[in-house]
Parts: structure tokens; C-alpha cells; sequence
């Protein structure tokens, strides 16, 4: 596979908030040529620069083309259609070197889990180059994500098809059946639904309904 460099980005002034890469993984400072950390930035959806967006498309992309082969002008589209109606969307960017290591999207949402609703933080789009596993990009936006989760208090609801990579972090599967009211959209693909922290209370209800398309 040909695998792009990842894209250079300016360091802009919308952040909500930037923390030092090196706080969550010792070894990510790696020896030349590798990149440098310099942190997880997080945005608001509204705040997030062009150029920023075209990198994000760019890497989602690339690690999951559209089927319909619209590439990233479809991605882009699609992310503009629908972002805009996620309840208090952020981005979680790891950036070294002025370049895009991994990305991770969060917002906040209300699920139903049987009859009762559940405020939620909801983690999705988890990604990193590449060209550049192994090194850490995708736990520190995990980690910022979770962080997240923590400040509003709210657990974390996700899926994914990779649940040890979770479970390091505190986070475990739940065995609920996941559905969507929606009419005509997909609930969870992956085969693990899971919350973070492992810890929360839980209702194994039958079923968790969504109550949007799933992320």
C-alpha cells in the first residue's frame, strides 16, 4: 500500500485545550528521523481550521476509503453534513513536527438505555498514520478523549473491533444489543460495544438505543 507522509499543519490559535504528547507515553520522543511530539490539540468542530479539516479527511481517507469512491472531497462533504449536528463536537489531534499523528472525535450525547435516558460522551473516528503506529498518537488522543469523558462526567460509549487496546486504558465491552430509532440509519458495524471507564454502573438492559446513526 502507498502510504502518504502525513500532512503539515500551522499551530492555530482555536485550541481548547493542549497538552504535552509526552505526558501520556514516555517513548514516544523517538530517536531522528522520527517526528517530535508536541502535543494533543482539541478543537471545537466550529473552531477547526481548513486546513485542519483537509488533513483529518485526508488520514480517515486513507485508512477507510469511501465505497463510493468519492475520496476526500466525499469525506469532506460528509463531514460537513453531519458534524455540524453533533451536540458540542470536538477534535482531538496529535501533532508533531507541525504534522497530523492521529485524530480521535468526541461529542455529547443522550442515549437510551432501556427506558432511560444516558447523557454520554461519544468516541469515535479513532485513527493514527500509518506510517507512524506503534509510537503512541492514537493513546494520547484516546487518552485525551477519556479525559473528556471525565470532565463532564459522563462515561464513554464507543465501538470498535479491538477491545484489548481498550481495556488498557480502564475501558471494557458491554454485552447490550445496539439499535437506532433512526429511521434508515446504521447503529454500531464493529462487533464490541464499549464504555470507559470499566468501572461506570451499568444497566444491562436488552438493548441501548442511540438515538442518532451510529459513530
Amino acid at each position: 500500500m502507498n502510504i502518504e507522509p502525513p500532512r503539515r499543519l500551522p499551530v492555530p490559535a482555536q485550541v481548547v485545550t493542549a497538552s504535552p504528547a509526552a505526558e501520556y507515553r514516555g517513548t514516544m520522543v523517538n530517536d531522528s528521523p522520527d517526528p517530535q511530539p508536541v502535543g494533543v490539540m482539541t478543537f471545537a468542530w466550529a473552531d477547526l481550521p481548513a486546513e485542519h479539516r483537509l488533513a483529518c479527511a485526508e488520514l480517515w481517507q486513507h485508512v477507510w476509503p469511501l465505497a463510493d469512491g468519492s475520496g476526500v472531497a466525499g469525506r469532506l462533504a460528509a463531514m460537513e453534513s453531519t458534524y455540524d449536528d453533533q451536540h458540542g463536537l470536538q477534535l482531538h489531534l496529535a501533532i508533531a513536527d507541525t504534522s497530523l499523528m492521529a485524530v480521535a472525535r468526541t461529542f455529547l450525547h443522550t442515549v437510551a438505555l432501556g427506558r432511560e435516558p444516558l447523557d454520554i460522551v461519544a468516541l469515535a473516528s479513532v485513527c493514527s498514520h500509518p506510517a507512524h503506529r506503534g509510537k503512541g498518537w492514537g493513546d494520547a488522543v484516546v487518552h485525551a478523549a477519556f479525559e473528556r469523558a471525565a470532565a463532564t462526567d459522563r462515561p464513554a460509549l464507543f465501538q470498535s473491533p479491538v477491545p484489548e487496546y481498550y481495556e488498557r486504558f480502564g475501558s471494557r465491552a458491554i454485552s447490550n444489543e445496539i439499535t437506532t430509532s433512526v429511521v434508515g440509519a446504521k447503529p454500531f458495524t464493529d462487533p464490541f460495544a464499549m464504555i470507559h471507564p470499566g468501572d461506570t454502573p451499568w444497566n444491562n438492559v436488552p438493548m441501548i438505543d442511540l438515538k442518532a446513526p451510529g459513530w
